[in-house]
């Protein structure tokens, strides 16, 4: 008789406790950690005791084969499985059947005191639960994992009045007879399993590509995950580089054994593929970091610029059989390391870049000679705007710079090494500022204390001897003691002038920015400065009439001709209508009853194209990528539109972000 693939069951909740006890009931390695709060934990039982409804959960039997396929939890103390048991894999409820497990068990899941379950307590008078705060208990108030357990149940009902009793005992009554609806799939393989999952949590936070590619490639004697740590991290770690986002690997073995690394062609690999080519995989990759630590300053991994960087380097070791460059290969890739990181190129649309880049490498490898053109826009006022703690591909890129230029100590004229120790603290607001953070609040100095232009790499020891002091002190007395302090401020690209000798912080950032901007310019290889040609307002034109073919031949795509009214924003219908209207005054052959769905797209703005976008981005997401880029390109591309249009005078930073997201939007919509 043939299984059927869906089964209904009711547990009870100690039922539940002791399937996962006895390791019968486990996670997947595809779900992600555990995460709710002792809050949401004090919620979910506070809905139990209440009998309110607390959702279904999906189990999957699974065949025996898969019986390894789990994630270990340590601190929960499941036994391991045999290659005969009956395993099951929670598909969906893994936060509510582990907070209950960690509630009931009164666990400790981590170093914190957030993280101990067993101070979560039930107030017998109030009926309700609570975290406890403080160390005290009332008679009243019992942790509740004791209040369940057998050995403790006699001794806490023993010390209780008659209503405490009652409710002592309808509390041991309703965790112990509260129905739990479980649907179990049968009879399926991983890759349906992982479908499944996707399905019923699409309301939840999907799992990322790289946890589908672990599921899709898993085998008794292959993890890709475990792999990774192992064979890969682990170096990276005793090399003081930092661990990888794990991604990375699997881009890295897509770009060898598809070609591409778009989510298409990471989720067609195959075991035997990844197998076959791990071990010169893993030595391309560790040689790549090698190269980029010694030759482009990314000493740990929180320097790189792009994560997308390290699997390309990798592929063109790997495509030269772990050769070392010769000297042309090494200048063509320090360009385009400096030019993709200052032109932002995969802020967007990373993997098909990615894939394009591929191609690249592949001719460069082949002895050809690439042009490598990214348009980079950065200037002297982007620059002075940079915070340190705020992630951008162009702060990384000049803690690049700044590692390449060899920073020496300021009193002794020492290298100073820069090791994870002295990295580790790169967002700590307490450090490495050249204008110390208490100094400027004293000042009451309006600019921000926290400015990239104020960072330098700065020995734990200096920092401590520079505390609050003004520049002009600390770096008086380090003049006096080092013979060739000016060469020591040219190695952090500080300038020495008046700026730091008159503590003027708002001279020195303008400076300093003019400074890094010129040696962008010598690590590019040519001045930034670029122009779309003579006729920029037809360019501007051009790219809108592109960007408005390609939303209406998208949507119609999805849609049909009739999206306008169902998934054009009411506020942009109706704004398009008024339009209409005023047009109609002048010519009285516009009638928006007879347009079609483009020519209604011309009476919208460059902003109602970025609404249009956003509303629909489950069309629009593969190709965008990114809510926040769309905003911010087709808001510089409004701001230069609209100056060109009214024949005001374009001011550099204008000028460079439109042209920037002109580029940007024509690289899209090829």
């Amino acid at each position: 008789m043939k299984t059927e693939k869906i089964k209904v069951d009711s547990y009870r909740i100690p039922e539940l406790i002791s399937e996962i006890q006895r390791g019968n009931l486990r996670i997947p390695r595809f779900q992600r950690d555990y995460v709710w709060p002792r809050t949401k934990v004090v919620k979910l039982l506070d809905s139990i005791y209440n009998e309110y409804p607390i959702g279904s959960f999906f189990f999957w039997d699974a065949p025996p084969e898969y019986n390894f396929f789990y994630k270990e939890v340590p601190e929960l103390n499941i036994p391991k499985p045999d290659n005969y048991s009956n395993i099951r894999f929670i598909l969906d409820g893994q936060q509510r059947i582990t907070s209950l497990y960690v509630a009931l068990g009164g666990l400790q899941l981590g170093n914190r005191n957030s993280d101990d379950y067993s101070k979560i307590a039930f107030d017998l008078d109030k009926e309700n639960f609570f975290v406890v705060r403080g160390s005290r208990l009332s008679k009243k108030h019992n942790p509740f994992y004791k209040m369940l357990n057998e050995d403790e149940q006699f001794r806490i009902f023993e010390n209780l009045d008659e209503k405490q009793r009652k409710t002592f005992q309808h509390l041991n009554k309703i965790f112990s007879t509260y129905p739990l609806s479980v649907v179990y799939v049968r009879g399926i393989k991983l890759d349906e399993a992982v479908e499944i999952f996707e399905r019923i949590n699409q309301g939840g936070k999907p799992l990322s590509l790289f946890d589908l590619v672990v599921a899709s490639t898993w085998t008794p004697d292959f993890d890709l995950k475990e792999r990774i740590e192992s064979d890969i991290n682990g170096y990276l770690k005793e090399k003081g580089f930092g661990k990888i986002e794990p991604g990375i690997v699997s881009q890295l073995v897509a770009l060898i054994t598809k070609g591409g690394c778009t989510n298409a062609f990471q989720l067609q690999m195959k075991t035997k593929e990844i197998k076959g080519i791990w071990k010169q995989a893993v030595d391309s990759l560790k040689l790549a970091i090698d190269f980029l630590s010694e030759n482009l300053g990314v000493k740990i991994y929180d320097f790189i610029p792009y994560p997308a960087i390290i699997p390309l380097v990798s592929y063109f070791y790997y495509k030269k059989d772990n050769k070392a460059f010769t000297q042309k290969e090494t200048e063509t890739i320090n360009k385009w390391f400096w030019r993709a990181s200052f032109s932002e190129r995969y802020a967007s649309a990373t993997l098909t870049r990615m894939t394009e880049d591929k191609k690249t490498f592949d001719k460069i490898a082949e002895g050809e000679i690439v042009d490598i053109d990214y348009q980079v826009t950065v200037t002297p006022e982007n620059l002075k705007k940079l915070i340190i703690y705020r992630k951008s591909a162009i702060k990384n890129a000049i803690w690049c710079i700044l590692a390449m230029s060899r920073p020496r100590h300021f009193a002794n004229h020492s290298f100073i090494a820069l090791d994870h120790k002295i990295l580790s603290q790169l967002n700590d607001l307490n450090k490495h500022h050249i204008f110390p953070k208490e100094y400027l609040r004293k000042s009451d100095n309006k600019f921000l204390p926290h400015l990239l232009m104020n960072f330098c790499f700065i020995p734990f020891e200096l920092n401590a001897h520079i505390n609050k002091n003004k520049p002009s002190d600390y770096f008086s007395k380090y003049r006096e003691e080092n013979p060739e302090f000016e060469e020591a401020l040219q190695s952090h690209l500080i300038p020495n002038d008046r700026s730091i000798w008159e503590n003027d912080y708002g001279r020195f950032i303008d400076e300093r920015a003019r400074l890094i901007y010129e040696t962008i310019e010598r690590y590019i290889g040519e001045k930034i400065s670029r122009s779309l040609g003579e006729n920029n307002t037809k360019v501007v034109s051009q790219i809108e009439n592109r960007l408005r073919k390609y939303i209406d031949f998208n949507l119609a795509k999805s849609f049909g001709l009739a999206y306008w009214k169902k998934k054009i924003p009411s506020d942009i219908i109706g704004l398009v209508k008024e339009r209409a209207i005023e047009a109609r005054k002048k010519d009285p052959k516009v009638d928006i009853n007879q347009m079609s769905n483009l020519e209604r797209l011309k009476f919208c703005d460059i902003m109602h194209y970025s609404n249009i976008i956003l509303k629909n981005w489950d069309v629009f997401r593969d190709i965008f990528q990114s809510k926040s880029e769309v905003e911010k390109r087709l808001n510089n591309l409004k701001s230069y539109r609209n100056t060109l249009m009214h024949s005001r005078e374009v001011d550099s930073v204008t000028k460079k972000e439109g042209e920037a997201s002109i580029e940007w939007l024509d690289k899209i919509l090829k």
